[in-house]
């Protein structure tokens, strides 16, 4: 093999080798990323996948200018210390059962069936809350969820 021959062949492999590298290396820093926002938790054996909102933007955003919510899918609002949490129904477009969890991870305040033309109507806890759990209306009715029950992150 010429020196020309040899120096292509090198560069060839070494092109593929890191294009194979920045392969694997987006698709481990996208799964790692997706798994740390798509998440299960449970309520009285109840599995609900949730998408989780920790930042601002995401929480400005929250479930609106979708057009639903498969079952057993929700978001939850994370907050860094337990706080007053005023949820609205801006851009909504299906109802949702609104849920407000201590840092204990107890439930200590639930708003049914809360209506997207409620907006600009604020809903919030009576006590300070460290999340919010939105999910499609009725579902605490439907499974029994009540003030008092505990959550689990999974």
């Amino acid at each position: 093999m010429s020196l020309l021959g040899n120096t292509l062949f090198k560069k060839s492999v070494l092109t593929i080798s890191l294009i194979i590298f920045s392969g694997f290396l987006v698709f481990f820093i996208f799964n790692r990323e997706q798994s740390s926002l798509l998440r299960k938790l449970e309520i009285n054996e109840i599995i609900i996948n949730i998408k989780i909102a920790s930042n601002q933007e995401q929480k400005i955003k929250g479930l609106s200018e979708r057009n639903y919510l498969s079952a057993n899918q929700g978001m939850l609002f994370v907050y860094e210390k337990p706080q007053k949490i005023s949820i609205w129904m801006k851009n909504m477009r299906f109802a949702i059962d609104i849920i407000w969890i201590d840092e204990n991870f107890k439930i200590i305040h639930i708003e049914n069936s809360v209506q997207p033309d409620s907006f600009p109507t604020t809903f919030s806890s009576p006590e300070p809350a460290k999340y919010v759990l939105e999910i499609n209306a009725e579902f605490t009715t439907k499974n029994n969820i009540k003030v008092g029950d505990e959550i689990k992150l999974r």
